[in-house]
């Protein structure tokens, strides 16, 4: 049985086990010793912890506890006392394990580097990360964008906004695709106060220096004019950001939670309209119910996932959280699968609409006698036991109801009043499509004093499939005949599709 301690590293807070957290002690220890007359001693060490805080969120995966593997995975990583110069004495196991798990390698990441920046860094990072010595290429690579009609100015907002910050020697060593350990990170850290004091020493020789060397100065004119621009512009974009960020910040912060708050209605009023849209989802499904189910739940996951990621972001701006990254990649893998389901789900749906047909039917309407013919719709708009969900459709149970009906009225010159009845439907082939035709039922048409009564819905029953289905009465009047239709039936007198055909 193990003790067990809470503590903070890198500014994660763990939970560790005796064994490991000694382990751990003694190795930090040894770094600060070794590195304790070193210029910027603090930062490397705190480097170094932020980066074995980064390791361990990695290789935790939700585990509760670090324990000693992985204690010797984040050494054989980061490097042996041994490797950088230092004398260590329990470390030989670790050479073992690095030589099991081979060398240890790291992708480029793309950020913001601070150390040559003008404006936020974006051009210095960009240059950074596709190995450009000299930024000021990137830079008139921007400014050339901007003069040809490019999008450098968005994109170059976009990215200021959306990159991380190379705060730490790991980023800036990750920004490079370097090795993130613990000799890389010294050295990082070194080179900087280096270049510190270098920049000290070429300022004193300036001051002490009047001569100017004309001819040096000729030859890099040109390069010279352009730092000097870039960083004047620069400096005042970047002050002018800071006023506008301290003096609207209270708006800036009022603007983002109001967007946040809209972005998070919407998603819930999605979820409440899914929950609300349940009864249909059988019908409007590509096949069995699960996969309608699944597709409105993946699209659920593959636009709410996006809003949170903006919530959070937008909480970034109050104050500083920090989401471990395994959390972040399990999250973002829920969001890849959902939206491939999703996107699945709609290409598989769009499939069913692909072919269009119709039936046709005759018939003489005789019991029609020569006068007024009147036109009226049944009174019964939709089944007692209905559950309107909208105007237009409706559950009854296990039943659709849909008032997709039209009405057609001609002249003609035959004698006897006709009626051509059509019912279409769309399905992925032609034999589907009239399957579905097949399951449209509607009531007959009423014929009482003159009066024809039209039903205002047709119903698919259960395990139907709507597909656009729509019911179309054409009446041919001969002359002589008068035509009166109620405010309902005037509403239906149409040639349009089916609202419903392009859902």
């Amino acid at each position: 049985m193990n003790k067990i301690f809470n503590i903070n590293l890198g500014g994660y807070p763990f939970t560790i086990d005796d064994n490991a957290y000694q382990k751990l002690n003694k190795y930090l220890g040894t770094i600060k010793k070794h590195f304790s007359t070193s210029e910027g001693c603090d930062e490397i060490i705190s480097d170094i912890e932020s980066r074995i805080a980064e390791l361990f969120n990695e290789s935790l995966n939700g585990q509760p506890i670090v324990g000693m593997k992985d204690i010797d995975a984040a050494i054989a990583t980061m490097g042996t006392p041994e490797e950088f110069g230092a004398v260590g004495s329990d470390y030989d196991e670790i050479e073992d394990t690095k030589a099991q798990e081979g060398e240890y390698k790291t992708g480029k990441k793309l950020f913001k580097d601070p150390d040559t920046k003008i404006i936020g860094g974006v051009c210095s990072g960009l240059s950074a990360y596709f190995g450009i010595e000299d930024p000021l290429w990137v830079r008139l690579g921007a400014v050339a964008m901007v003069f040809t009609g490019g999008l450098s100015i968005p994109l170059y907002i976009l990215l200021l906004i959306i990159l991380p910050k190379a705060k730490t020697s790991a980023d800036k060593l990750a920004m490079r695709g370097q090795k993130i350990d613990i000799n890389n990170i010294a050295k990082t850290i070194e080179d900087e106060f280096d270049d510190l004091s270098e920049t000290f020493s070429d300022l004193d020789k300036k001051f002490k220096s009047k001569k100017k060397d004309n001819s040096k100065r000729s030859t890099f004119f040109l390069v010279g004019f352009l730092t000097a621009f870039f960083s004047l512009f620069g400096r005042g974009f970047a002050f002018g950001l800071r006023v506008i960020k301290k003096v609207f910040r209270p708006f800036i912060a009022i603007a983002l939670i109001l967007v946040g708050a809209s972005f998070a209605i919407s998603w819930v009023g999605m979820v409440f309209m899914g929950m609300f849209m349940s009864p249909f989802v059988s019908f409007f499904s590509p096949g069995p119910s699960i996969l309608g189910y699944g597709g409105m739940i993946s699209g659920m996951f593959s636009i709410g996932i996006p809003i949170f990621a903006v919530l959070y972001f937008i909480s970034k701006f109050f104050g500083k959280y920090r989401v471990q990254s395994h959390i972040k990649n399990r999250v973002w893998s829920v969001w890849g699968i959902a939206s491939l389901l999703f996107v699945g789900s709609i290409i598989n749906y769009s499939l069913q609409w692909q072919k269009h047909t119709s039936i046709s039917t005759n018939q003489e309407l005789t019991e029609l006698e020569e006068g007024m013919i009147k036109f009226e719709m049944d009174a019964k708009r939709y089944n007692d036991e209905s559950m309107v969900i909208f105007d237009d459709v409706a559950i009854n149970k296990t039943d659709l109801q849909c008032n997709d009906i039209f009405i057609k009225i001609t002249e003609t010159d035959e004698e006897v009043p006709s009626l051509t009845k059509t019912i279409c439907s769309n399905g992925p082939r032609k034999s589907a499509a009239f399957k579905r035709i097949n399951e449209v039922k509607v009531e007959d048409l009423r014929i009482e004093n003159n009066t024809i009564k039209i039903p205002r819905y047709f119903t698919l029953t259960k395990g139907s499939k709507y597909r656009g289905q729509a019911v179309t009465y054409e009446f041919k009047i001969p002359k002589g005949y008068e035509v009166e239709k109620d405010h309902d039936v005037a509403r239906h007198v149409t040639t349009r599709r089916s609202h419903l055909a392009s859902f």
